[in-house]
């Protein structure tokens, strides 16, 4: 699996232009994001971020923290714009903390400046440990780091030495970038994954329902049985079969997603 990331990651940054490869083309990105802002220019907006979006992965020189900065203040102008506050919100806080005291930027008023204060961080955001690389380092939104925010977006560059080898920007609420170590990534489930106990657990009250169905089938055929037992007991019986058939065949359907999304 560490040698597929490994390719997988290989060939997204070999597949990039040199046009893309250099932090300028980031500097360039924001800067016509914030001539879109100014102009209220939405469409001109949307086309600088998905550029600055595209040109992320394809980094091969080291981002600095006010060019991370200026990133995080960029994307939640969009996605405020867009009106996706709660992610407006995560990236404000992002940028606020990497650069306390910057200014929104050509913005001089309205509810996106009220946004941008008020989620100006009170203390430093959290900070949750990231497992070391196979190879070089780890630098979060251009800081050396052995940690990264918990809960806020931010940019990853693993290097080694002179030489960038990743570089990813992770989204507000989705997993953390992945790159290969050794160790799992944080929120990375190292038991069974969901589709993997919905399906042992409906296998589970399959199982429990055809037992009950067998047991319900005993009784039925003990030459003891009163006759108004036995009409509950058909119903039960037959209750209890259908029940743990549907519920086995949950489980199968359960289980073959699991193995389709690489759970098992």
């Amino acid at each position: 699996m560490i040698l597929s990331l490994a390719l997988a990651l290989g060939a997204q940054a070999a597949s990039c232009p040199d046009a893309l490869r250099v932090a300028s083309a980031l500097e360039q990105a924001v800067e016509a994001s914030d001539l879109a802002i100014s102009a209220l220019d939405i469409g001109g907006l949307e086309r600088a971020v998905v550029l600055l979006q595209q040109a992320v992965p394809c980094q091969a020189q080291p981002i600095s923290p006010t060019v991370a900065a200026d990133i995080h203040r960029v994307e939640g102008v969009y996605a405020f714009v867009n009106g996706r506050e709660q992610d407006a919100t995560s990236w404000f806080a992002a940028a606020q903390a990497l650069a306390p005291g910057m200014p929104l930027g050509p913005i001089q008023g309205g509810p996106i400046l009220s946004a941008w204060d008020r989620a100006r961080p009170a203390s430093p955001p959290l900070r949750t440990p990231l497992p070391p690389p196979l190879t070089g380092a780890l630098w979060v939104d251009g800081i050396y780091a052995e940690d990264a925010p918990a809960l806020l977006p931010f940019l990853l560059q693993q290097r080694e030495g002179d030489q960038v080898l990743l570089t990813a920007l992770r989204m507000p609420g989705q997993p953390f970038p992945a790159y290969p170590s050794a160790a799992p990534l944080p929120g990375q489930a190292t038991g069974p994954r969901p589709l993997t106990r919905a399906a042992v657990g409906a296998a589970a009250l399959s199982l429990t329902s055809l037992a009950g169905a067998a047991v319900t089938r005993a009784v039925f055929n003990a030459e003891s049985t009163d006759w108004p037992d036995v009409k509950g007991l058909v119903g039960l019986n037959h209750a209890l079969g259908v029940g743990g058939a549907g519920l086995g065949a949950a489980a199968l359907g359960l289980g073959v997603a699991a193995r389709v999304q690489g759970e098992w």
